[in-house]
């Protein structure tokens, strides 16, 4: 179940719609595919496609900068998480784009909760709770989730992804 979650959640953020990512592979594959695609990555090719994302800021390089800062963020690399963050935000802000804006928080908070700062998880429910576009919700729950499995509440953890799922 989680799998199939993080599978259409980074199907979403490089760009594959999920009808079309559903019609044409199960999820299963999908999340194979995924991970071959990836593995066959550079993180040289990974900052470069982030930066071209940058430099032209459009819908399209706003998804393709959250997909790079989810990977970075996957792998601890925190400080370029932050950076391409800062990126994401600017390129939001100038594009007017509230949900991506919403997403640069989360994506801050996320961080601060990796790194273990006092404060992140308070800050990022309070965040959660305010969040009305879906794609912001999923992705706060999908925050929220890590935090509950870290608390050792696994069984809440995937009801709250499985609630998610149904929003995507």
């Amino acid at each position: 179940m989680i799998r199939v979650v993080i599978a259409m959640a980074l199907a979403i953020a490089i760009g594959v719609s999920a009808p079309a990512a559903a019609a044409s592979a199960t999820p299963a594959q999908l999340a194979e595919r995924i991970e071959v695609r990836a593995a066959q990555s550079s993180f040289k090719d990974l900052t470069r496609f982030g930066d071209a994302a940058a430099a032209k800021p459009s819908a399209e390089s706003l998804r393709r900068l959250q997909h790079v800062i989810g990977i970075l963020r996957a792998q601890s690399e925190f400080e370029l998480a932050k950076a391409y963050n800062a990126k994401l935000a600017a390129a939001a802000e100038r594009l007017r784009s509230r949900r991506y804006a919403a997403i640069a928080e989360l994506n801050a908070l996320g961080v601060r909760y990796d790194e273990g700062e006092p404060g992140a998880t308070v800050a990022l429910r309070a965040a959660r709770a305010r969040q009305t576009d879906w794609y912001a919700q999923v992705t706060a729950d999908t925050l929220w989730a890590r935090v509950m499995i870290d608390e050792r509440d696994a069984g809440a953890s995937l009801r709250l992804l499985s609630a998610a799922e149904q929003k995507i």
